[in-house]
């Protein structure tokens, strides 16, 4: 037997571990997340945090306390309602986050939106520049309309914000 009682070969018909449902390894890390960021201590509000502030004219800020992971199984989803028996294809994208009210929240996602969190936490610039410059980036590696972008990242940032991933702007006279 291997460490903590299962058997290490395969699953034998009415053994214990056939009760276990595939997608269980995947809900008790996603729940692990979500105790970890409700467990951590809230950080302070920096001074000049404009909830409301202009998106592009200041600069962004993303909620610390947030962790983008991946899962096999459509953890968000599972309950009473959903059972899952089969894997639904790729694999699952989450950010989870802890909101203004202090509980965990999260959003699926997609391509762009991943980057654009990636590239929030780590440029410190105006969020026009931001989206400007992840545009043409994308557009470039997709031969895709960078206008058309800009709008879906600036739609998408603001869709951060009324979520609880982006704070507001931090607005500063030397922001590029």
């Amino acid at each position: 037997m291997a460490h903590g009682g299962r058997s290490a070969g395969p699953r034998a018909a009415g053994s214990a571990d056939a009760d276990v449902p595939p997608w269980q390894a995947d809900l008790q890390r996603y729940q692990a997340l979500r105790e970890s960021l409700a467990a951590r201590p809230s950080p302070r509000r920096h001074p000049r945090l404009r909830p409301d502030g202009c998106l592009l004219e200041g600069r962004p800020v993303l909620n610390r306390l947030h962790v983008l992971a991946t899962f096999e199984w459509p953890v968000h989803r599972i309950g009473p309602r959903y059972r899952g028996r089969e894997r639904d294809g790729l694999p699952v994208r989450l950010v989870l986050f802890r909101n203004a009210i202090g509980g965990i929240d999260h959003i699926v996602l997609g391509e762009h939106a991943e980057v654009l969190i990636a590239d929030l936490a780590r440029r410190r610039v105006a969020g026009r520049r931001l989206i400007t410059d992840l545009a043409r980036r994308l557009a470039d590696q997709q031969c895709a309309d960078a206008i058309g972008l800009q709008r879906g990242l600036a739609l998408l940032l603001e869709q951060f914000r009324a979520r609880g991933l982006v704070l507001g702007s931090l607005w500063d006279n030397r922001a590029p």
